[in-house]
């Protein structure tokens, strides 16, 4: 066969083989953290197929070789190899003519394209170098990939007077699409950032110091995110001041991340869950003060919630076991648009919804009465008649899915509310901060104007802070109490059930001391008889909601034996005067300042 037809035909297989390769992994963001990013596995492609269509015609694979070097540094003589083509007499030399022109085009420009790339990483290589060599105490804080979240972030950690020295490295930094990544860059190259092309694995960070701060974000969709830390977890588990930020929310997140991190500190971020509660830690006893008084000298909060998503979901199970205090009666409206809206929480919260106790008063037993209302119609007049039969509401939250919906829901409840005489706190959920700056300061026309008080949660600055990621305080708080139990601060981290259960305990304590509750914020070994039952009491309370909100049911049996936590059934949750001597003292070390 024509040897011709033969390396023309391998030229072209290997052409389009490359080309489909980078376009599958351009399109496949889970394939970006590839040694070769799209752009060079085109590149490769173009210079092999170029290389291949030589060699029939100078037979020399060394000369193909400088020929195909010199077509990519446009050195090349065009009407050389023209000639050289039509020497050849072949019957395929106007074919070859045609492709040879378009790469005399296309390879220069690539070859700029890879230079560029190359300076790219180099510059980025050496900042990282000189950071490393004499400001490597300050930290090194690496984001998997530019965005806005990761960039509020960054900005939130270079306003900390502490970190101001830290560098701050961006991975990726060149795949947001064309007309973003300007935006991006230049906001990056504001907080002078470093910015690299390859992604996060392909980075070393170790030299020259081995001991200094380094911080990981992996802030790209979860199933990279979790792909991205395994690896990570690999690399670095023997580095000692590593932690690694992973942005997951999935069941799939909790369980992959349960290995053994070595030395790193290894943290899933829940972004809707960090924001309920320091939103909780920072507002939450508002909820008390603007509770409405009942006859019998008790106080009663009625939380409305609309929207059942993420946020809307971590909110009414946070309010489940926060609100449980004694004196206050909690009772929870949440209305979701899906048809199985009270079903699907029912799936996760099963306990929390059960009859036996949602709406029923026993002693001892966390107090609440939750309604789910199902295939809600936002738009509908019949969902606005519901709202208006809640005239004693004390606290709204909204969260719809959408900064448009969002405010548009809020204005529209603050209107309905208004007409039954009623004012509750309304927070919804903004992601756009200029959006939230102009709507907390939003009154209509009368004279005076009326303000809509309606407050923002959410925002981008707000949820993606180093206050809501890193929450040093509120997570030194709940490793405080761990610490009581484990002394291997390291479960901590690295169980969320550790994690999760403490910053929780942490929360409810300091609302108690907040509230003047008689006891809180003493040693246990300085409470009155009183006292300590009140404590012990609202704290049981407490975890049994909390407990419930976890999926968590009761065991069937007040035998210790029969928990089993992978079926998330437990012993404990029962009244608190069912409690053995050694559980009820439990309680009151949670609850207590110290031991």
């Amino acid at each position: 066969m024509d040897r011709y037809v033969i390396f023309g035909v391998i030229a072209l297989v290997i052409f389009a083989a490359f080309s489909l390769r980078a376009l599958r992994v351009f399109l496949d963001k889970n394939r970006r953290d590839r040694f070769f990013s799209p752009f060079q596995i085109f590149f490769i492609g173009v210079f092999l197929s170029v290389l291949i269509s030589f060699i029939p015609l100078y037979t020399n694979i060394l000369v193909c070789i400088h020929r195909t070097l010199k077509v990519f540094s446009v050195d090349i003589d065009e009407e050389n190899v023209l000639a050289d083509l039509a020497l050849s007499r072949n019957r395929l030399a106007p074919a070859y003519g045609v492709f040879y022109r378009v790469m005399f085009v296309v390879a220069p420009l690539l070859s700029i394209g890879i230079i560029a790339s190359f300076f790219k990483n180099f510059m980025a290589q050496i900042r990282l170098f000189l950071h490393q060599l004499l400001s490597a105490k300050a930290g090194l804080y690496v984001f998997s990939d530019l965005n806005r979240e990761s960039l509020a972030l960054a900005a939130s950690i270079r306003r900390d007077p502490a970190r101001r020295r830290a560098a701050l490295l961006f991975a990726d930094a060149y795949q947001a699409k064309e007309e973003e990544q300007e935006e991006l860059l230049e906001a990056a190259r504001d907080l002078n950032a470093i910015l690299y092309k390859k992604d996060i694995l392909s980075v070393n960070y170790s030299f020259p110091r081995k001991t200094s701060p380094l911080f990981f974000f992996l802030m790209k969709e979860e199933k990279s995110n979790i792909r991205q830390a395994v690896r990570l977890i690999t690399k670095y588990r023997e580095r000692e001041n590593t932690a690694l930020y992973v942005f997951s929310s999935g069941l799939e997140g909790e369980l992959l991340l349960m290995r053994d991190p070595g030395k790193l500190t290894v943290r899933r971020v829940n972004v809707c869950r960090s924001l309920i509660l320091r939103d909780l830690y920072e507002n939450g006893a508002r909820l008390f003060r603007d509770a409405v008084p009942l006859p019998d000298g008790s106080r009663k909060i009625h939380a409305v919630i609309v929207g059942m998503g993420k946020y809307g979901t971590e909110m009414l199970k946070a309010l489940s076991w926060y609100c449980q205090m004694d004196g206050y009666h909690l009772c929870i409206d949440a209305f979701g648009s899906d048809e199985h809206a009270a079903s699907h929480f029912a799936r996760i919260a099963p306990g929390l919804l059960d009859p036996s106790c949602n709406g029923v008063a026993v002693p001892g037993e966390a107090e609440y009465t939750i309604t789910v209302h199902s295939g809600c119609d936002f738009e509908s007049k019949e969902f606005m008649d519901r709202v208006a039969e809640l005239t004693d509401a004390t606290f709204a939250f909204v969260s719809l899915g959408s900064d448009e919906e969002n405010i548009r829901m809020a204005a529209e409840l603050r209107m309905q509310f208004e007409r039954v005489h009623c004012r509750p706190v309304i927070r919804a959920v903004i992601y756009d901060p200029e959006e939230k700056e102009a709507l907390e300061g939003a009154a209509n026309h009368a004279d005076p104007p009326q303000a809509y008080d309606i407050e923002c949660v959410g925002s981008l600055p707000d949820s993606f802070s180093e206050k809501v990621i890193l929450a040093p305080e509120l997570d030194e708080a709940g490793l405080k109490i761990h610490s009581r139990y484990n002394p291997d601060r390291g479960e901590f981290w690295k169980y969320e059930y550790n994690y999760r259960s403490s910053v929780a305990s942490a929360l409810h304590n300091r609302l108690r001391e907040e509230l003047g509750m008689p006891g809180a914020g003493k040693n246990a070994d300085d409470w009155t008889p009183e006292e300590r039952r009140a404590v012990e009491t609202v704290e049981h309370r407490r975890w049994n909601a909390y407990m419930r909100s976890e999926g968590y049911v009761y065991s069937g049996s007040p035998d210790k034996s029969s928990r089993n936590d992978l079926a998330k059934m437990h012993h404990n949750l029962v009244p608190f005067d069912e409690l053995s001597e050694e559980d009820k003292r439990k309680d009151g070390r949670i609850a207590s300042r110290s031991e």
